[in-house]
């Protein structure tokens, strides 16, 4: 009778198991030249300007408190917003304003010792032909690509009983990667590229397989809506992280 006890309530506890979804997280992606990573070694306080292809890009915010991934809503971007309604969920679809992008990746790099111009100065430079002020600028780090819509899929998922399965259905998300290129001015050559990728649900905030998390995957499913995208607050982390690596990669 106590073994029968036993083993109903093992299967009880079993079947309360959290489930989660998790993404594998793909290698970025360096190539830096002997040429760039000699010219930093030699170069304590590197001093650099920021700038980006004129690309428009959307971003999604809103009420996302049934997905608890660690992030909290910064709204750091300043983007602008036209509204939409997914189900009961309230999102507001962005544009980025890339103004503000730029001071994320700025700040990082003072933080690093990195001596940051003013871009709006720089461009200003380049008009005029103010060659005193551009020979004043030793690198260019250009944001040549920022992919919102690198879909990232799977069909398992793992317990926090340490147990994983399959799910009835492929399971996909947006996740992102963002492209820098760095470029010598003196030489006007190309002497690194470095592209850092982000995958949702991943190992450190899994997403949890909850209520929530079924209807909005099936709303997906059925066409009503579509994948999720990246939210405001993981760009924000996101990008702050790249810019570390993208630092780390280039003084190391």
């Amino acid at each position: 009778m106590i073994r029968i006890l036993s083993f109903t309530l093992l299967i009880i506890l079993s079947s309360c198991a959290t489930k989660y979804v998790k993404f594998e997280q793909p290698k970025n992606e360096i190539h830096p030249t002997p040429k760039l990573l000699n010219y930093i070694k030699n170069t304590p306080n590197p001093k650099v300007v920021i700038r980006t292809k004129d690309v428009k890009t959307k971003i999604i915010t809103g009420n996302y408190s049934n997905y608890s991934n660690g992030y909290s809503d910064s709204n750091i971007l300043g983007t602008f917003d036209s509204r939409n309604t997914h189900g009961s969920s309230q999102f507001i679809e962005k544009e980025i304003n890339y103004d503000n992008l730029y001071d994320v990746i700025e700040r990082e790099l003072m933080k690093n010792q990195f001596i940051v111009r003013d871009r709006q100065l720089y461009n200003q430079a380049l008009i005029n032909n103010d060659y005193v002020s551009k020979g004043d600028t030793d690198l260019i780090i250009e944001i040549s690509k920022l992919n919102l819509n690198v879909i990232y899929e799977t069909n398992k998922y793992y317990t926090d009983k340490n147990k994983d399965g399959r799910l009835p259905y492929l399971y996909k998300r947006y996740g992102a990667e963002i492209e820098f290129k760095v470029l010598m001015i003196e030489e006007n050559e190309l002497v690194g590229s470095y592209t850092y990728k982000y995958a949702p649900c991943n190992s450190k905030y899994p997403c949890v397989i909850d209520e929530a998390f079924s209807k909005n995957w099936h709303k997906a499913r059925t066409g009503k809506t579509g994948y999720e995208k990246v939210r405001e607050n993981e760009l924000e982390v996101f990008l702050e992280v790249a810019t570390q690596q993208l630092v780390h990669s280039l003084i190391n």
